[in-house]
């Protein structure tokens, strides 16, 4: 990519990168100082992957990657750890989706590929609830609907449950390839349960109470 000339001559021009597409001076020097903070931070940000039990180099170097473009096309972030660690989340799990069904596709028997996506999400499970901090009755509602409902369903009310409010049912549509309707649907069957379960109701009255 071209980033202009080193004596800052060209402070309103504008540049094509590789991808012909255009960018400016202004934009070239917050990526910059986007990868100045990078190099500061990264320890941090690996270390919190590894403690998480979630680190994969590829997919954290393309988020950095998907981030700079992102800043160097006009991208407006102010909070650069949390919109990297929620990438990062995205990123991972579009990744295991992405190992899941390649695994899939080697299976010859439907029960050897049933089996292979169940230990996927509930390796996803263990280390997105540590990530996310929760509590028993977060715990008792995931378990509620991973006993009840599909694995596609529960994987979709997971997503939503632990990104809200920073993803819309058209960024979900995007990661699980579901239409918004399917995704909607879903939402709000669970949602209606969950409200309505004596059990669920019981247990939460019981948490809160503490």
């Amino acid at each position: 990519m071209i980033y202009g000339n080193s004596r800052g001559n060209n402070k309103n021009k504008h540049y094509l990168t590789k991808k012909n597409k255009l960018t400016s001076e202004q934009n070239i020097e917050k990526a910059n100082e986007f990868l100045n903070w990078f190099k500061l931070n990264q320890d941090f940000l690996i270390n919190q992957e590894i403690r998480r039990n979630n680190y994969n180099h590829d997919v954290f170097t393309d988020t950095l990657l998907k981030m700079y473009n992102k800043i160097l096309y006009n991208a407006q972030i102010n909070d650069y750890r949390g919109y990297f660690s929620r990438a990062y989340y995205t990123n991972t799990f579009q990744y295991n989706c992405l190992k899941s069904k390649e695994n899939a596709l080697n299976q010859s028997i439907e029960n050897d590929i049933q089996e292979t996506i169940e230990n996927d999400i509930e390796e996803t499970n263990r280390t997105q609830l540590k990530q996310f901090n929760t509590d028993e009755l977060i715990e008792t509602i995931f378990e509620y609907v991973k006993e009840h409902y599909t694995i596609q369903e529960f994987s979709l009310w997971k997503i939503y449950s632990v990104m809200k409010p920073h993803i819309s049912y058209n960024k979900l549509s995007q990661i699980t390839n579901l239409s918004m309707q399917q995704i909607s649907s879903t939402i709000s069957k669970i949602k209606e349960d969950i409200k309505t379960n004596q059990e669920l109701i019981t247990k939460r009255k019981k948490l809160l109470s503490l």
